[in-house]
């Protein structure tokens, strides 16, 4: 484990990149393969942490949802609450009421979506100039993946989102 802690921010940019970018094939995967009732339900998930994090950061749906205008130390911040959430959805993937198991793996899902966007955006703030451009397309590959799931929620509790 030594040589991990002496990596670079480039290596562990790197990492977070290809992370984000093998995720994408996989999820539109498991979303083709469980169906719309599936998408809507992360949707859902996706919805209830962007939420949170929206009454959390004190920030509209819309920032909160692409990751833009939040700044370095906000998407800090929201990652933090991102990852507690992360661990505690852990607990109650093994659940044995369906129930908790089920909200659980909605909210497991909302906030890998999340982590990956706002990992993406933050990268695209501090990464070498080099790397921005590649973080920023990401980035906004995951903001529409958000936007998409939003949709298919069908929330209706707080204004859709509207972006580009």
């Amino acid at each position: 484990m030594k040589w991990w802690s002496n990596r670079s921010a480039v290596d562990v940019i790197g990492d977070d990149m290809a992370s984000a970018r093998a995720l994408l094939p996989s999820l539109r995967l498991k979303l083709d393969k469980e169906g719309v009732a599936a998408a809507r339900s992360y949707g859902e998930g996706l919805a209830d942490v962007a939420q949170a994090l929206s009454r959390t950061l004190g920030l509209g749906l819309d920032p909160v949802l692409a990751g833009r205008n939040m700044g370095r130390d906000r998407i800090s911040a929201a990652l933090r609450d991102i990852t507690a959430a992360q661990e505690r959805c852990r607990e109650f993937l093994d659940s044995p009421n369906d129930d908790a198991r089920d909200a659980a793996r909605k909210l497991a899902f909302g906030c890998l979506v999340l982590t990956h966007l706002y990992r993406m955006r933050l990268h695209a703030l501090t990464a070498p100039e080099e790397r921005r451009a590649e973080a920023r397309a990401l980035a906004d590959t995951y903001a529409n993946l958000t936007r998409v799931l939003w949709q298919l929620a069908g929330t209706r509790s707080a204004r859709s989102p509207n972006r580009a």
